[in-house]
């Protein structure tokens, strides 16, 4: 009886471990089978990039980013293309590092280039993109807000009140004889 209740057990754990384990990798979207191809891309920059993201061609899933490593002063980035993809990419085409929405996270996007006869083969290294995000270019809009709000404050120190009603009779007036 004892020998029995042990086995059964042991038996439930097995499976439930097989079934968690497949669960984790079809979540994670692990296989056994090799189906994929992959390339080297070499960007400028790929901040916020990571390893797994997914590579898009005009607007489809075709694969993912393998592994980023730094080559000299670029940033090789290995893409794991499905196989039914592998010869559809032109070797013309734009690869570029994309974000979703201003801070979401980061993809590649391939535009397919127009050359049908030479596509990116396997192992093969090209260049790729990189689209300006908008944590880029904050950084130079502080200093205008800055500069901005520094001489509006210099204008309310200089204007009285007389000054800003005569602004406002000139401004009621050009409305009035725009309006005719």
């Amino acid at each position: 009886m004892k020998v029995s209740r042990l086995v059964w057990i042991g038996l439930v754990f097995v499976i439930s471990s097989i079934a968690f384990i497949g669960g984790l990798m079809y979540l994670q979207e692990i296989t056994f089978r090799k189906s994929n191809y992959t390339f080297t891309v070499l960007f400028d920059n790929v901040q916020g990039l990571n390893v797994g993201d997914q590579v898009d061609m005009l607007g489809k899933k075709i694969g993912k980013v393998s592994f980023t490593r730094i080559m000299g002063q670029k940033i090789a980035v290995q893409l794991s293309i499905d196989n039914s993809f592998a010869f559809s990419i032109p070797v013309d085409s734009k690869i570029e590092v994309k974000s979703e929405g201003l801070i979401g996270s980061k993809f590649i996007s391939i535009t397919p280039g127009f050359n049908t006869k030479d596509f990116i083969l396997p192992d093969e290294t090209v260049e790729g993109l990189r689209e300006f995000d908008f944590s880029e270019i904050t950084p130079g809009i502080v200093p205008l807000t800055q500069d901005l709000s520094a001489f509006a404050r210099q204008l309310r120190a200089t204007l009285g009140e007389e000054e800003r009603d005569k602004i406002r009779l000139t401004i009621n007036n050009i409305e009035s004889f725009t309006a005719q």
